[in-house]
């Protein structure tokens, strides 16, 4: 064999040998490929999201839990508000049908008539019910501490509320009764939310109790106008002041209708405490119900005569909260974060606080 012919077979059998993949041979390693890489990124993503969903839960119970602790603490630094409750809520018409003073059943005064109805349960005023004087002798004639005088019976009069309605609004006043507190569900469309306001106290008359409440919005449009009968709640740049209309000439004309509030009237941060229904849920919860039972219906510190109302003021919370948006966070319908809260809270105030 010449050397040509042994040079020749030399470029054959290298060029053979560097011969690369075949266009099937790339094909199907790239599928392999495609297939590894789309199952690893799947793998990953499937954790990725599995971990943020953890998360989205641990937080939505975190901020569920940070709601309800916020009503127990208010609860807590204060009491049924059972005056408020009188008037708004008021007995059962079954079992109190009207509100009567002596043997003849004479309309309280003040009263246009003796209905259990919340004008005449305002104006009555709910201790009265405790030291009743039906005949203006400055002694209590009928129902002393709850029961009638020998003891016998308990007037059902004196039940702050009726305990068999759903209760969605909770009444709370602190101890020196200067601010009022409602906590409520606001259950309108589908915005399901939790809302509190506070109320300050102003005492017109000088005798050191509390007798206008505000900020009130009579009429409820928004705006604070001594023609629709509204109290407002101003800070004056060095005291906190309710304009309240005691004239009744429909204005805030005269300086004598300026009072200052109750606590701190110096401080411009007690004033801020008056506010309408600033909502306290956090924004990811949506509260599809909210309740309270407060107990006793009657105020133990009036009624002191009744065996059944000698309990320590408590408020038992109820609530459900779901994720809002689900959808948002990643969840299905099916698997949308659900919480059912149930505490009872008891009051740290002591003592009858209206006197």
């Amino acid at each position: 064999m010449n050397i040509k012919n042994i040079k020749s077979a030399f470029v054959k059998i290298n060029t053979r040998n560097a011969a690369g993949f075949t266009l099937l041979e790339t094909l199907l390693a790239t599928g392999i490929a495609s297939v590894i890489i789309t199952s690893a990124l799947s793998i990953v993503a499937s954790i990725y999201f599995s971990q943020r969903k953890v998360q989205f839960s641990h937080d939505f119970f975190s901020e569920a839990r940070f709601l309800m602790e916020r009503i127990a603490q208010t609860t807590r630094n204060n009491t049924i508000d059972y005056d408020r409750y009188f008037v708004e809520y008021g007995p059962a018409s079954a079992e109190c049908g009207a509100f009567v003073v002596g043997a003849n059943g004479q309309v309280p005064a003040g009263h246009i008539n003796s209905g259990n109805d919340k004008d005449n349960r305002n104006t009555l005023g709910y201790s009265t019910i405790f030291y009743w004087d039906t005949n203006g002798d400055a002694i209590p004639d009928r129902n002393l501490g709850g029961v009638n005088l020998t003891g016998s019976t308990v007037d059902n009069c004196t039940k702050a509320w009726d305990e068999t309605v759903t209760i969605r609004r909770l009444f709370l006043i602190n101890s020196s009764r200067t601010v009022r507190t409602e906590i409520k569900h606001l259950d309108g469309g589908t915005d399901l939310k939790v809302a509190m306001s506070r109320m300050l106290a102003a005492d017109t008359d000088k005798d050191g109790t509390a007798d206008v409440w505000g900020p009130f919005d009579a009429d409820g449009d928004g705006n604070y106008e001594a023609t629709d009968g509204d109290i407002e709640v101003i800070w004056n740049g060095t005291e906190c002041q309710i304009k309240h209309d005691i004239n009744a000439d429909n204005s805030y004309a005269d300086p004598a209708e300026f009072y200052p509030v109750m606590g701190e009237p110096t401080s411009e941060a007690w004033c801020d405490q008056a506010h309408t229904e600033q909502d306290i849920s956090p924004v990811a919860l949506q509260v599809n119900d909210l309740q309270f039972q407060p107990n006793p219906v009657f105020d133990p510190y009036l009624a002191f005569r009744n065996d059944n109302a000698q309990v320590h003021p408590q408020v038992f919370i109820t609530m459900d909260l779901q994720l809002r948006n689900p959808g948002n966070y990643g969840f299905e319908a099916g698997a949308v974060p659900i919480i059912n809260f149930q505490t009872s809270v008891s009051s740290r105030v002591f003592g009858d606080i209206r006197r």
